[in-house]
């Protein structure tokens, strides 16, 4: 048993989290701004904790004896020009953590989303998928934090691609730092300075992925992996094994 702390778990990602996490025994706290936004499924299940994800105080306080911490308040914006309060959220649970850990002398596990335009892509060298498909700018300042001021934490990034509502087309695949199941570029994906982009808006045609998977992988995560350490963690169903 764990005990977790869900930082927006009456949105999407995290109420599915929450359902995961106590499908498996763990001890689920919900940091909500509105308690009352909660599944009626969970509510009753979860110790809950009403706040701003990017009030640092309350969030200190709901960290106080965790064992892991997945932020899943905010994941971004759609459009290279557009604005969001991640990077708000992702400062504020960060210091938060860092002051848990400087006050207890053990780092809480620490889950943050972010999305697949941070990750590697396969037959590209030197390029991530937001070099080819620019969207989710505030991810890039999230993933510079974590790597320059919170070395002491034991976090990672995960990174989902496009996330649909419904069942799960196929067993969840993941990988550090690329992204799996990647189909090789054809004729037009190695043409020069194009190519990666045509590559990349190919296979993300091609990706599943499902609220349900996000949630079911990160409650069978919560515990400390040196495999994942700080790194960015890229998920996926294998659709092609379900045909």
């Amino acid at each position: 048993m764990v005990n977790v702390l869900i930082i927006g778990a009456a949105g999407r990602i995290g109420s599915v989290t929450a359902q995961a996490c106590l499908e498996r025994g763990h001890e689920v706290t919900a940091y909500v701004r509105s308690p009352s936004k909660l599944d009626p499924s969970i509510r009753e299940k979860v110790r809950v904790v009403q706040g701003n994800a990017k009030e640092k105080e309350i969030l200190k306080s709901a960290m106080g004896g965790q064992d892991t911490v997945i932020q899943a308040a905010v994941y971004g914006s759609n459009t290279p020009w557009g604005k969001s309060d991640s990077e708000d959220v992702v400062r504020a649970v960060v210091e938060a953590a860092k002051e848990v850990t400087a006050a207890s002398g053990k780092s809480p596990r620490l889950w943050v989303l972010s999305g697949q335009v941070l990750m590697d892509l396969p037959y590209h060298p030197g390029w991530i998928e937001g070099d080819a498909i620019p969207v989710h700018p505030e991810h890039y300042p999230n993933y510079k934090l974590l790597r320059e001021e919170a070395q002491e934490l034991d976090w990672s990034l995960m990174c989902p691609a496009k996330i649909d509502e419904g069942e799960p087309a196929g067993p969840i695949v993941h990988a550090v730092d690329v992204i799996p199941l990647w189909i090789a570029p054809g004729i037009l994906g190695k043409l020069p300075f194009i190519g990666p982009t045509l590559n990349a808006i190919y296979n993300v045609a091609q990706q599943k992925l499902t609220y349900k998977s996000v949630g079911v992988f990160l409650a069978e995560h919560v515990g400390a992996e040196e495999e994942l350490h700080h790194k960015r963690v890229c998920i996926l169903e294998d659709w092609k094994r379900m045909q």
